[in-house]
């Protein structure tokens, strides 16, 4: 489901160059979103860097065009209780995950869709 960066991203600059407001917010929240998730990261607040995945797709959605196919990707790790974001333009998710029974329900629910769910190993 990935698609180019070029399509992706197809007048976010031209929109910027133009002083666009939604744009520019956009970047400015995201940078935000930056600095808090490194805090949570730090803090070991995982509800809380959870919650700043979702807000950093949210925000995405807001001035880019999701197609459906990346979009039900989305919802489906979301249905489950997960978080989700694209990683890069699009053709995977990234997001966190409660417990074991949460991560069997994202390999059920992403299965029908011929998408793998990986786990990794994250070493402290």
């Amino acid at each position: 489901m990935s698609e180019g960066t070029e399509v992706f991203h197809t007048n976010v600059r031209e929109r910027w160059n133009a002083g666009d407001a939604a744009v520019r917010g956009a970047m400015e929240e995201w940078a935000s979103y930056a600095a808090q998730g490194r805090d949570a990261l730090l803090g070991g607040d995982g509800a809380a860097l959870g919650k700043l995945i979702d807000a950093n797709f949210d925000l995405r959605a807001s001035i880019y065009t999701i197609s459906k196919g990346n979009l039900e990707m989305i919802q489906t790790a979301r249905a489950v209780g997960a978080t989700s974001n694209f990683s890069g333009s699009g053709g995977a998710v990234t997001g966190t995950f409660e417990d074991d029974r949460m991560f069997a329900k994202l390999e059920e629910s992403y299965a029908p869709l011929g998408i793998k769910v990986i786990r990794p190993k994250v070493n402290p």
